[in-house]
């Protein structure tokens, strides 16, 4: 349905996306964060930062880094408050991609 919807050239495109970001992924166990996204009409409450830390809850329960890639610089705040760092920005397309990368936390104490 997908392809359909977008057409061949776009389908390709985003393959050829996927391609380029997996080349760059870091090679250690990590969890990667691919999309996080909220209806234009829903920002700015605060249900990003809600949807960011439920993953990261899961992240830090497993003692594990997280990877993720983001292509717009309004967010580079909110990971960063969320202790990601930026590793580089690469093109990606011709378009500028942040990797960030956020270090392996020991899991919270029961109770």
């Amino acid at each position: 349905r997908v392809l359909a919807a977008q057409g061949f050239r776009t389908a390709r495109r985003w393959a050829r996306v996927h391609f380029e970001l997996e080349r760059m992924h870091p090679r250690e166990p990590h969890w990667y964060l691919d999309m996080l996204a909220v209806d234009p009409a829903w920002r700015a409450r605060g249900i990003g930062r809600a949807l960011l830390h439920a993953f990261l809850a899961q992240v830090d329960a497993d003692a594990a880094p997280s990877y993720l890639e983001t292509d717009r610089r309004e967010n580079l705040e909110l990971y960063e408050r969320a202790s990601y760092t930026v590793l580089d920005e690469a093109l990606v397309l011709g378009v500028p991609v942040h990797r960030m990368w956020r270090a392996a936390r020991a899991p919270a104490p029961p109770g």
